[in-house]
């Protein structure tokens, strides 16, 4: 029985939580999209911390903030 407790109580507080996070998705990649669409590079590099990795498809990891924007740059 404390078992079963145990598990709907979690679904309860993680429900909101996945919510929150979705809501958070959804408005940083409408952010994204919206400088893209600018051609606003700079914004999107922006949006990288220093040692974040891009992992394009058919291509080399891409490392670090500079190099990424770079490739978003290229790749418009």
């Amino acid at each position: 029985m404390r078992i079963a407790a145990f598990g709907v109580a979690s679904l309860l507080l993680i429900a909101p939580a996945a919510a929150q996070d979705k809501a958070t998705i959804q408005k940083h990649n409408d952010n994204f999209t919206a400088a893209f669409a600018k051609g606003d590079f700079a914004a999107i590099g922006s949006m990288y911390t220093e040692d974040a990795y891009v992992l394009p498809p058919g291509s080399p990891m891409i490392a670090g903030r500079a190099r990424i924007q770079a490739f978003w740059t290229t790749a418009a």
